[in-house]
């Protein structure tokens, strides 16, 4: 009586993926774990949100200043759209939080003074084109409705351009292997939509300065090299 012996298997050297066998079957190798925002290295994503952050800070400077201006105009809409920016606020420091300690907040405000005095030669340029046309759409205007414009128009200017960073950074954070959500959270994107409503339509803040100075605030904002101090 003969016996046939057990088959023998041997891995392919062909490209494809190596196998395993289990009980004499062919099944594909496990499929490695996605890559997380936790794999990439650590300097780059501290570069990426001390930057953000630093934007932000900013940003939320000239969003108060709306607010106060709109409750010394007592605008009709304006009372509810600063419950909804009060609550998109609310939502963003808590999402910061999980990230930014108490004491690196000084460090945070600094640097965002800082890129601020930076930015000045482009924010005056910005200041006095809207001056321009603030002249020329309305004449009528008050000093505080042409405050109001100016503040809606540049904390426009500056979400545009952390909306532009983020979609660098986006980009970035894909190529590296990680898929996801944006850097740039939802509340933020909304005030976008929000503040012009501040304007009730009175002045269309979508002019050629805003455009360019955004486009100005980003390239300086790429070329800020930040060094980590005690």
């Amino acid at each position: 009586m003969t016996t046939t012996a057990p088959p023998r298997f041997q891995f392919s050297t062909a490209s494809n993926p190596p196998s395993q066998f289990v009980f004499g079957s062919r099944v594909p190798a496990p499929t490695p774990p996605a890559k997380t925002i936790y794999d990439i290295p650590v300097e780059i994503v501290s570069n990426m949100a001390v930057k953000l952050f630093m934007m932000l800070n900013l940003a939320w400077d000239y969003v108060e200043t709306i607010l106060e201006i709109s409750q010394t105009l007592r605008l009709e809409p304006s009372k509810q759209l600063a419950r909804q920016i009060r609550r998109n606020q609310r939502i963003y420091h808590q999402r910061r939080a999980a990230h930014i300690s108490n004491s690196d907040e000084p460090k945070e405000r600094n640097l965002a003074l800082l890129f601020e005095t930076l930015l000045s030669p482009h924010l005056n340029k910005l200041h006095y084109a809207l001056s321009s046309e603030i002249k020329r759409r309305c004449p009528a205007a008050t000093t505080d409705e042409s405050y109001l414009i100016e503040a809606v128009a540049t904390a426009l200017t500056m979400l545009d351009a952390t909306l532009l960073y983020g979609a660098e950074c986006d980009a970035r954070i894909r190529a590296l292997g990680v898929s996801g959500n944006s850097i740039i959270t939802p509340e933020i994107r909304e005030l976008s939509r929000l503040l012009p409503k501040f304007l009730a339509g009175r002045f269309d803040p979508n002019i050629p300065a805003r455009n360019l100075t955004a486009r100005i605030i980003l390239n300086e904002l790429r070329q800020i090299e930040l060094n980590e101090t005690p």
